[in-house]
């Protein structure tokens, strides 16, 4: 599942996104300027033995500066394991449906 949640009311969004991190306190949170694909496959398929579900929060992964090579192959890695996994992403402003 690929949640994505922005919008205008940033105060209302992330307080939405924090009750969400209680939620599933196990999930790992990433700095979504800072990923790289490496990572991001590390913490998707490195999930531990005993764990079912894995669940990746990442804030201001649209509005980070990439090039659009990197976006692309961040953004299609996403898609493909939200199949399998939770991944939750909070923007700090609103974005197009055309964002991601």
């Amino acid at each position: 599942m690929l949640t994505i949640i922005h919008g205008d009311d940033i105060a209302a969004s992330r307080m939405y996104f924090t009750q969400l991190k209680e939620k599933y306190p196990e999930a790992t949170t990433l700095d979504g300027q800072m990923i790289n694909l490496t990572d991001l496959a590390q913490t998707l398929e490195g999930s531990g033995l005993f764990s079912e579900d894995t669940t990746v929060l990442l804030e201001n992964f649209i509005t980070k500066k990439k090039t659009s090579a990197d976006y692309k192959q961040l953004a299609m890695y996403l898609t493909a394991q939200a199949q399998s996994a939770t991944i939750i992403l909070w923007e700090g402003k609103e974005h197009e449906k055309t964002a991601f």
